[in-house]
């Protein structure tokens, strides 16, 4: 059976205060043999007093539900979503919703060091480039298996192997269809645009790696971690209504002090960042790198006027993958008044309020 939201994506009466969670990453890891639930249930218990006390006006929720996408670690993060329901909530996916298997590995290894993350002791020998790498797209990268970042020539690559279990990871969409991918939430003239940038990711498919096992294919791709294509972009900022727009994403557009530069931000953050202000979005709420942060870049628009973007992260609601210097997980407090928004984010455990940064829209 599938998830039943009792949340309801509908209007509301926009007063100042927007709370956002990201990365809750609720459930359990495939990879254990005994079932145990990856969050303290006593720390759910605390981020849901900590943001009910602070009364807002709507919760943001910008992906990475679920520790593996699993239909009842699905079911946990609904029932926990829904713990909310008095107030109005926005959620979009996150990488992890749709996926796991294909992740990137948290670090870079070495090729004499593939044999520890495959079951077969696998050696690679040579690696060969191909002339014309090609691309696979989302409905078929369920069939590749992510083994490890190979630093090649001063630039990383990941290593692929075909994935036996892809089928089940085909199906994920059932388990998501419950709730729009990219929802919108509007009142008193502000409205939150949520972008899926999960639906136009693939790899590359770059080369192939000979090891010491002839029937083991090892593939050499390239990740696109965070996309949105020219025609989905553009279909998608159709819909803009009038008023204050913020777009809401679970990738960041650019990278963000503090966090890892190597993957999880957009390729084309320029394109995309330009093709937003255009349309009247300059501000971005995003999760997926455990980093509470902010930045800001000045984009040349096709008039050839330049203007700041500005993109902000949450750190992780429950994940015990907290990036330093953070040492405690936490959610953002938005506040918008006028055209003035100013994020503050709150740690769980301490409960301490501090400032990320102040947006003249």
């Amino acid at each position: 059976m599938g998830m039943k939201f009792k949340i309801q994506y509908t209007s509301f009466y926009m007063k100042s205060k927007i709370i956002q969670i990201s990365d809750l990453h609720l459930g359990f890891d495939s990879k254990k043999s005994e079932k145990v639930e990856a969050v303290d249930p006593g720390l759910k218990k605390r981020a849901i007093e900590l943001i009910s006390e602070e009364k807002p006006d709507a919760i943001l929720v910008t992906g990475d539900l679920v520790n593996v996408p699993f239909e009842e670690n699905f079911s946990l993060a609904t029932n926990f979503l829904n713990s909310l329901h008095k107030f109005p909530l926005m959620c979009i996916p996150g990488n992890i919703d749709y996926y796991s298997l294909i992740s990137r590995p948290q670090k870079p290894i070495l090729k004499e060091s593939l044999e520890d993350k495959v079951e077969e002791k696998l050696i690679v020998s040579e690696v060969e480039l191909l002339k014309d790498p090609f691309r696979v797209d989302r409905s078929d990268m369920f069939r590749y298996l992510n083994i490890g970042l190979v630093k090649i020539k001063d630039r990383y690559h990941n290593f692929f192997e075909f994935n036996k279990d892809y089928k089940i990871y085909k199906k994920l969409d059932y388990y998501l269809k419950h709730f729009s991918s990219e929802p919108v939430m509007n009142g008193r003239g502000i409205n939150f645009i949520g972008f899926d940038s999960f639906i136009d990711m693939g790899i590359v498919l770059e080369g192939i790696a000979k090891t010491n096992m002839p029937d083991k294919s090892i593939y050499l791709a390239k990740s696109i971690d965070g996309e949105l294509s020219t025609e989905h972009l553009k279909d998608r900022l159709k819909k803009i209504k009038p008023g204050i727009n913020i777009a809401v994403i679970h990738h960041p557009i650019f990278p963000i002090p503090h966090q890892n530069m190597l993957y999880g931000v957009f390729e084309n953050g320029d394109y995309v960042a330009r093709e937003l202000l255009e349309s009247g979005i300059s501000l971005s709420f995003s999760g997926h790198k455990h980093v509470q942060g902010y930045t800001s870049r000045k984009i040349k628009l096709s008039n050839g006027e330049e203007k700041d973007f500005h993109v902000c992260t949450a750190g992780s609601l429950f994940s015990s993958d907290i990036k330093k210097p953070y040492k405690d997980n936490s959610f953002n407090i938005i506040t918008i008044e006028d055209q003035n928004v100013s994020v503050d984010y709150r740690e769980l455990r301490s409960g301490s309020i501090s400032r990320l940064c102040s947006v003249v829209l």
